[in-house]
């Protein structure tokens, strides 16, 4: 699409949990030969990529801003590792304990972005949040070789959410552009 480049809105770990984050993934990349998820910095994706221009960016900003200042910042407990086990391109992440609040953002987020014409099928309400350590370049052979390992590796995070971020596709890969700092 001409003069729109690619978007998401994720919640990015702290330096200390993506740096450990990172190391994992990096020797991911070393011992499996997937690197694609090398390519985001360490997040939990609150509404996949969309498409927007630069132009729309600025007010589109704004219009996060505002809906994040009313959300109250908010723990988020990660434990262990769990996989999408699909025939291609199966996915291997760090599993995000249960969070009421962080699936009430969601919702609330998706319908806040149809208000601002974002299409149905992209914001749809399902949700299933994770820290990907490994996918769309990892094969189903790379997932079973790699998979009895992580299945019963140990990794354990907790911090408090007080923002959350914009990021744009660079051509190559993810950069925030924005943040908004959550309220309450």
């Amino acid at each position: 699409m001409q003069g729109t480049k690619l978007y998401f809105i994720a919640i990015l770990m702290p330096p200390e949990i993506a740096n450990s984050v990172i190391t994992i993934k990096e020797e991911f990349a070393a011992r499996f030969k997937s690197r694609h998820a090398l390519k985001t910095p360490p997040h939990v994706t609150l509404q996949a990529p969309f498409y927007m221009s630069e132009k729309e960016e600025v007010e589109f900003r704004q219009q996060l801003s505002v809906f994040f200042e009313r959300i109250p910042p908010f723990f988020l407990q990660f434990n262990n590792f769990a996989s999408f086990k699909k025939k291609k391109f199966p996915v291997i992440y760090i599993n995000p304990d249960k969070n009421e609040e962080l699936e009430v953002i969601h919702e609330d987020l998706m319908y806040f972005l149809r208000e601002l014409n974002f299409p149905e099928e992209q914001t749809r309400i399902s949700f299933h949040p994770h820290m990907t350590i490994a996918n769309r370049d990892l094969t189903g052979d790379q997932f079973e070789a790699a998979w009895p390992e992580f299945e019963n590796r140990i990794f354990h995070a907790k911090f408090r959410v007080r923002q959350v971020h914009l990021l744009r596709h660079d051509g190559e890969k993810w950069e925030p552009v924005a943040y908004f700092k959550l309220g309450g």
